[in-house]
């Protein structure tokens, strides 16, 4: 179990970087298949963008653009 939870504590913050559009020679563009960082756990995770969806400020936010 607690392996686990730091295979999940490490791709957390791949996957925000996932998401933005890079470079299409950047690794984080190419390079798909995660690994474990604990050296004794076997498990990889790939990551595969599926579609690109686009949000309007306003339909995620009552807070208006601008304000503080």
């Amino acid at each position: 179990m607690g392996t686990l939870r730091i295979f999940t504590a490490s791709v957390l913050p791949l996957l925000a970087c996932k998401q933005r559009m890079t470079h299409e020679h950047d690794w984080m563009t190419t390079d798909s298949v995660i690994a474990c960082p604990d050296p004794h756990c076997l498990s990889q995770l790939k990551i595969i963008r599926t579609g690109i969806t686009t949000f309007k400020h306003s339909e995620t936010t009552v807070v208006p653009l601008g304000s503080t």
